[in-house]
């Protein structure tokens, strides 16, 4: 390591020219690699005492750090070879700053040309009725020469309600009439040809449903599942705006009528940016606008930790449960969970009237607009218990999830348009700590979709809950010989799991090395792909670091 005295440049800093045998060997928390993958993504932190220093320019090879904390930042490296790292430094009292300085060697494989890549991926099921898949170029291009919008549908095969929504409303004759005027392509997000959009649209959760102009300028997107009509009329609506993308509407949204500003709001809504949101809301008298300011309000009082949050959660849950007789909001299920992390007491009768409260949203025209089924009500009740501790009550609500998706399975009219319910079934069936009856369902999926990895890798996991390792092995292994991309990582980090669980750490350290080495890092650090891998590395380090 190499250390710079920076005091004497820093006029408010004490200079501390301390003896070298005084200080620590790094100032980092960690020592750092000698070597990196292309395009990889490294964080830094450093020993009690110090912090990284705010005012100084933290240098990664060709490009600054980003993700700057006074604990940690991050760097990624975009070129190949020796890749100069320079760290600035201070300690806490501010009386000395240093500078580390050290070296990494980047390699890693090129990006292959566009028609290698495509040919690497050449095996995928066949596109739905009226879609294009995987292949965004020729969309783009039919959508100029069509004068057409584009309906892009982001979506993930180990996705349960991405297959619900190709099963139950993107095959069916009211969402084609609906979309006649779209071109429409479905995008495998674990494929290497979605990254360019998932990465110019900041698409973070699936399925995403968006809605662009030929020159890829968003007119609307919808986040998740939805039924059939909700859904439909959603995409009608986006032809409304298609001369007005939603830049343009919230550069304008001061003059727009009422629909139009309702349309900005809960675009800042879902981009988590309250104050505009509450803006683009001002002067709407709806019931259901002040309830999007009543959300907004509380994320804003919740972020500054203000000290009257218990109460507005209390006025804004009696005011928008449906008590009333009006429409019961599907927030309110947050609010009652986020205000039991605050004042248990508090929440309790609320907690107890659940039952009353799902049976409101379910029935409530806003909560279906918003595309609410029963089933989905009781999942989203279910991840609002557990994440407020309440797990015994989770699992209840996750139970009838469960019953509610088998029921709508049952109603599919076959075994190939009830998977995605067949997979979300399971899926709160592990919620409710029921592991023999999710395994028993995705065991009769991998058996009926011998060839669809998402159902051997769901079933390794239900396997590994139940300790039954040889048979979770196998099963992560045929998931991992038949999936790609992204969620091939996944797949692999379950297996390297299974084989620590044998105890067997030798196959786990090879499985993931395997899995870093042959990882595609794209140089967008947003994109999930950097999530995967470092949870490879952080495992990696914890097999290690095991006795």
């Amino acid at each position: 390591m190499n250390y710079r005295i920076l005091a004497a440049a820093l006029t408010f800093f004490t200079a501390c020219l301390c003896p070298a045998a005084a200080r620590a060997a790094t100032l980092l928390a960690e020592a750092p690699p000698k070597t990196a993958r292309l395009n990889e993504v490294v964080k830094f932190g450093v020993i009690g005492g110090y912090h990284f220093n705010a005012s100084a320019p933290q240098v990664c090879g060709a490009r600054p750090a980003f993700d700057v904390s006074a604990g940690g930042l991050k760097c990624q490296f975009t070129s190949g070879g020796g890749q100069a790292v320079v760290l600035n430094i201070c300690d806490d009292k501010n009386t000395s700053c240093m500078t580390e300085e050290f070296t990494i060697m980047v390699a890693g494989r090129a990006a292959a040309p566009a028609a290698a890549a495509a040919a690497a991926q050449a095996q995928e099921k066949s596109p739905m009725e009226g879609f294009l898949l995987n292949v965004p170029a020729q969309a783009l291009k039919q959508a100029r020469r069509e004068k057409k919008l584009l309906f892009i549908d982001f979506f993930g095969e180990w996705c349960p309600p991405c297959r619900v929504m190709e099963e139950s409303v993107l095959n069916r004759p009211e969402f084609l009439a609906a979309s006649r005027g779209m071109v429409r392509v479905s995008l495998d997000v674990d494929r290497a040809l979605a990254r360019e959009w998932v990465s110019k649209f900041r698409v973070s959760g699936y399925p995403t449903f968006l809605v662009a102009d030929a020159g890829l300028h968003e007119i609307g997107r919808w986040m998740g599942s939805g039924s059939l009509e909700a859904f439909s009329l959603w995409v009608k609506e986006q032809e409304t705006w298609k001369n007005q993308p939603i830049a343009e509407a919230k550069n304008a949204a001061a003059k727009l009528d009422a629909a139009g500003k309702l349309r900005v709001a809960k675009y800042y809504l879902d981009a988590k940016n309250w104050s505009e949101a509450r803006a683009a809301l001002e002067g709407l008298k709806t019931r259901y606008a002040a309830y999007l300011d009543a959300s907004a309000q509380l994320r804003i009082a919740e972020s500054s930790a203000a000290a009257g949050l218990p109460a507005m959660y209390k006025e804004y849950i009696e005011r928008f449960d449906g008590r009333d007789g009006q429409n019961a909001e599907s927030g309110v299920m947050d609010w009652i969970g986020d205000l039991y992390k605050l004042e248990p007491a508090a929440a309790k009768p609320y907690i107890e009237g659940l039952d009353v409260l799902a049976g409101r949203i379910e029935k409530s025209g806003d909560a279906i607009k918003e595309g609410y089924i029963a089933a989905d009500v009781f999942s989203q009740l279910s991840g609002v218990l557990d994440d407020a501790g309440l797990h015994e009550q989770a699992a209840a609500y996750a139970g009838r999830s469960a019953d509610a998706y088998a029921a709508l399975a049952g109603k599919a009219g076959s075994a190939g348009l009830a998977k995605g319910f067949r997979m979300s079934q399971a899926k709160s069936l592990m919620g409710a700590g029921r592991y023999e009856d999710a395994a028993a369902v995705y065991a009769a999926l991998a058996e009926s979709f011998p060839g669809e990895y998402p159902f051997h890798r769901s079933y390794a996991n239900a396997l590994l809950k139940l300790k039954k390792y040889p048979e979770a092995l196998k099963e992560a292994t045929l998931a991992a010989n038949l999936s790609y991309g992204d969620i091939k990582l996944n797949v692999l980090l379950t297996k390297a799991r299974i084989e620590m669980a044998q105890n067997d750490k030798a196959a786990a350290v090879r499985t993931l090395r395997d899995a870093m080495a042959g990882a595609d890092l794209p140089g967008d650090s947003e994109l999930p792909t950097h999530g995967a891998y470092q949870g490879l590395k952080d495992y990696l380090k914890e097999v290690e670091a095991a006795d």
